[in-house]
């Protein structure tokens, strides 16, 4: 009856029930039913006769459906075989249709009790599959154990279903391993329930594969994955891995530890160095400033000026010892920062070999270029590094060749990469020396020339820092080649640079304004020392204070054209003075320059962008010193240019300003006075060119005009 199901044709003839059913009015009703099943069922005779399927059947109508089928199959003439189970008892059903003049009169059913069958078998298949699953689980347990992780699975019911031998080790577990299957999980250890918790959380949509790092009774640091299992589309339970990380997690504490500790280390190193940098430099501000100053002197005699070289020639060795240490150590911590662009590259070679000819005229060295068909060629560098690498392989090829030698520098085009040769005919060096001239403080074998062995490890190491590379080949008696790459801007384009430098004219040729400059410092042998070179320069007056509010008290009563400021001030530091000068509406426009013996890059950088116009370092250079003055000074053209004077008028009357109006600097107003240009003719120009520009685009225009 319930739960009933299709069988096969009968197959034997036993009965614990017997009943009959017709058809009247395309509904089966039955006639007749007896036995002693009926009455096991709960039923009398009351409840079968005159009834069809769906009266006693109620509300099951599924049911009555699914026997009515059975039924008509058998009015069909088919012999019908069921099994069914109706209050805990089993039976069989076999419907049988009579036949009367070849149609079916009537139908016969008999039912036979096969609950003491059905559980035997049942028992049967239930062992076999306790068999199959034991077999099952001891092949898994093999399999599994052989694995270094901790595996255990569980089902929906957060019960344990497996487990291997290293889950059992990890979790320190007691007695058999067997005894675990079958236990809630929870019982092992808390972490399931609250880990499966989190999980069903997290994945509420989509059950996904978890990791996490958990830390459990036993001290160790367990990392688990968690495996969502699945059988036909539903969820069955969780495959979990376990793996022991306690050592790999101390291992990278200490790591961390000593990182940082290696970090504090760097700290202190890069403090010690800035700090030695501002101490030695302080002092050598003095003795290279006053040499240098006496090498100016005309009254000296040979001797004299003998020993004032003397005296150079030892200050610069250790500023360039002092900024070579400097260098190394920046990029061993990481510290030195490049900034890379698009650099000219002839410009700097070029700018290189004029530096260094004058030392290469004492030992009548000639130095040959090869470039005039890289006059256009750009590379990406750092301007200024770049230049350091150049000087230091140049310098090493005049220091290291033979009187009347020769320095060759070429360059090649390969792939992306340009490469720079510079050639010389110097002592050279063996095969075995390639590699270690690169490394700090070697010295080539026999070498009597002065120097630390720093040059060539830092030049390699910038090289690097810029995406190229740097070899040498050499012969002993013959000669040393350096070549180093530098890659190619990814759209190199032809730029046309003139490179021209501007030559201010010598004071003696025009008459200057008188600048008022204010130096900001309490070293007096540095305010000595400043106060000698501008005496030299009668354009230019000096004014001094000790202390930065001195200073600041001298700017708001006098009127000075420029400020020189130390940073390092006993009362407010430079920085504080700069502030309160931008703050001040007379004093914002002073043009300030920063002058310190701090040389660390990230300094600098800090200062230039508070805003300072420049930045000088200790010790003072003083033609650099003097170059700076002028250039920052003559910036913005403030001084003989007529405030609102109209240089010329444009078609529909646009007025043309002064070039103070413009704010040109001085290399291009001079360009434009060499070109004999008036400003009316590019009005024209453009007038003709059909270009709608309004005079802030025109003024742009004429800048960048300007400057080709």
């Amino acid at each position: 009856m319930k739960d009933s199901r299709y069988i096969a044709q009968p197959g034997f003839t036993d009965t614990g029930m017997i009943f009959k059913f017709v058809q009247k009015s395309n509904k089966f009703i039955h006639t007749f039913a007896e036995g002693e099943l009926l009455y096991r069922l709960g039923f009398n005779r009351e409840d079968i006769v005159g009834k069809t399927l769906h009266d006693f059947y109620g509300n099951d109508i599924d049911t009555a459906n699914l026997l009515n089928g059975y039924y008509k199959k058998a009015w069909e003439g088919q012999y019908i075989e069921y099994e069914s189970e109706f209050r805990g008892v089993y039976y069989v059903i076999y419907l049988r249709p009579l036949f009367h003049k070849d149609k079916v009169a009537e139908v016969v059913g008999t039912c036979v009790e096969i609950t003491n069958k059905k559980i035997m078998e049942e028992d049967i298949l239930q062992k076999e599959q306790e068999q199959k699953l034991m077999n099952s689980y001891a092949f898994q347990r093999s399999l599994i154990d052989w694995l270094d992780s901790g595996i255990a699975v569980t089902d929906c019911n957060k019960k344990i279903r497996l487990l291997n031998r290293e889950f059992y080790e990890l979790f320190q577990l007691k007695g058999e391993i067997d005894c675990h299957i079958g236990m809630h999980a929870s019982d092992l250890h808390y972490l399931f329930d609250k880990e499966i918790n989190k999980i069903k959380l997290e994945n509420t949509e989509k059950r996904t594969k978890t990791t996490k790092e958990i830390k459990i009774d036993t001290g160790m640091t367990l990392r688990y994955n968690c495996f969502p299992l699945n059988e036909k589309n539903n969820f069955v339970g969780y495959l979990w891995e376990f793996e022991d990380i306690t050592e790999q997690k101390k291992m990278e504490r200490v790591i961390v530890q000593a990182k940082e500790e290696a970090e504090k280390v760097n700290m202190a190193k890069s403090s010690f160095l800035s700090k030695m940098s501002h101490e030695l430099r302080t002092p050598l501000n003095g003795i290279l400033g006053f040499a240098q100053l006496l090498e100016m002197d005309e009254s000296l005699n040979e001797q004299q000026r003998d020993f004032v070289q003397e005296i150079l020639s030892g200050g610069s060795h250790l500023l360039s010892l002092i900024n070579d240490i400097l260098d190394v150590s920046r990029i061993e911590t990481g510290n030195l920062k490049i900034s890379v662009e698009e650099v000219h590259l002839l410009t700097v070679i070029k700018e290189c070999i004029n530096i260094v000819q004058p030392l290469a005229k004492k030992k009548n060295i000639s130095i040959y270029s090869q470039l005039d068909q890289w006059e256009d060629m750009m590379v990406l560098a750092d301007p200024i590094r770049l230049k350091q690498i150049l000087l230091n392989l140049l310098d090493n090829a005049i220091k290291y060749n033979q009187e009347n030698g020769k320095v060759i520098v070429f360059c090649r085009l390969q792939e992306n990469k340009q490469y720079i040769h510079i050639v010389d005919t110097g002592v050279g060096f063996s095969v075995e020396e390639y590699t270690k001239v690169f490394v700090p403080f070697y010295r080539i074998e026999n070498t009597k020339e002065e120097g630390t062995g720093i040059g060539l490890s830092l030049v390699k190491q910038l090289v690097h820092l810029m995406g190229g590379e740097i070899n040498v080949t050499s012969n002993k008696g013959t000669g040393s080649e350096f070549c180093f790459s530098l890659p190619l801007p990814n759209d190199a384009k032809t730029v046309i640079q003139w490179g021209e430098q501007t030559e201010f004219p010598p004071t003696n040729n025009r008459k200057e304004d008188n600048y008022r400059l204010l130096y900001i410092e309490d070293n007096e042998s540095n305010l000595h020392l400043v106060s000698n070179i501008i005496k030299s320069q009668p354009s230019y007056t000096l004014l001094s204070a000790r202390t930065g509010k001195e200073g600041i008290e001298i700017v708001a009563n006098e009127k000075i054209d420029l400020v020189l400021l130390d940073i390092n001030l006993p009362d407010i530091n430079g920085y504080e003075v700069f502030e309160i000068l931008k703050a001040g509406k007379e004093t914002k426009d002073i043009a300030v320059i920063a002058v310190s013996a701090n040389a660390m890059p990230k300094d600098i950088q800090y200062t230039l962008d508070k805003g300072f116009d420049n930045y000088l370092t200790k010790p003072i250079h003083v033609q650099e010193f003097l170059t700076i003055l002028s250039e920052t000074l003559n910036n913005t053209i403030n001084q003989n240019i007529p405030d609102h004077k109209i240089l010329s008028t444009g078609p529909h009357g646009e007025e043309a300003v002064s070039a103070k109006t413009l704010r040109l600097s001085l290399k291009e107003l001079k360009k434009l006075r060499k070109r004999n240009i008036r400003l009316l003719l590019l009005c024209i120009i453009l007038e003709v060119i059909g270009q709608d520009l309004n005079w802030k685009e025109c003024k742009l225009l004429l800048r960048k005009w300007a400057l080709r």
